[in-house]
């Protein structure tokens, strides 16, 4: 059972990485996938917890997100079909992947990585703009 000290730390914590979160993904519709998975990092919880919770956040968001460019206008359908085809693939085969790996010894490094896979595409991003 969560104590009211702790649950008040994860209203306050959930609120600011939910809010940056959104932030980023409607103005450079990068879905806020760093904002919500440092977030989960911080409540020290399973990742296989932390990658389903951070899915279902991040598919509110997107389609908050989404509305709003739909109703703008500026959504390219060629580039979503082509674009739809391999995030499917690459969506059935991750979970396949992380199903076959022991987690308990390999959670920080796999949290490692998905920081230095955020930190280059970043830095990627931000010499392209």
């Amino acid at each position: 059972k969560i104590d009211q000290k702790s649950k008040e730390r994860i209203r306050v914590q959930g609120t600011f990485f939910g809010t940056f979160a959104g932030m980023i993904n409607g103005a450079f519709g990068v879905s806020g996938t760093a904002v919500v998975l440092a977030g989960l990092f911080t409540y020290n919880i399973n990742i296989k917890v932390i990658v389903g919770t951070s899915l279902l956040v991040v598919l509110f968001n997107t389609l908050f997100a989404l509305g709003f460019h739909v109703f703008n206008g500026s959504i390219d359908m060629t580039l979503i079909y082509f674009l739809t085809i391999g995030t499917s693939i690459g969506a059935l085969l991750g979970p396949l992947i992380l199903s076959r790996i022991s987690l308990n010894k390999a959670d920080s490094k796999i949290q490692y990585i998905i920081a230095m896979v955020m930190l280059v595409l970043g830095i990627l991003m931000f010499l392209k703009a």
